[in-house]
């Protein structure tokens, strides 16, 4: 709720800690499609900051959870071979 209220303030910076501690706590509760959810909130709002070291350390930690995220929800596979075993099965 909190994440919410930032983003619509046009808060960026307190509105990725919150995503990002969104995403935290819906994962902990194995929430995964949530946590997916709340860490590409938070990347996208970390365009409205400057670029800088900081900014791109937290969009590879966010990324990293993505991924982590993605995996667990979608599987590990190319998506060429989930393509493939798709049209394999029909």
């Amino acid at each position: 709720m909190l994440a919410r209220h930032w983003t619509e303030a046009g808060e960026a910076e307190p509105a990725i800690a919150e995503w990002s501690r969104a995403g935290k706590a819906a994962e902990a509760r194995n929430a995964f499609r949530e946590a997916l959810e709340s860490y590409q909130q938070a990347v996208a709002l970390l365009n409205a900051l400057p670029e800088s070291p900081e900014r791109d350390l937290r969009e590879l930690e966010l990324r990293q959870s993505i991924v982590l995220m993605l995996m667990v929800t979608k599987g590990n596979a190319p998506p060429e071979q989930s393509t493939l075993s798709s049209a394999l099965m029909r």
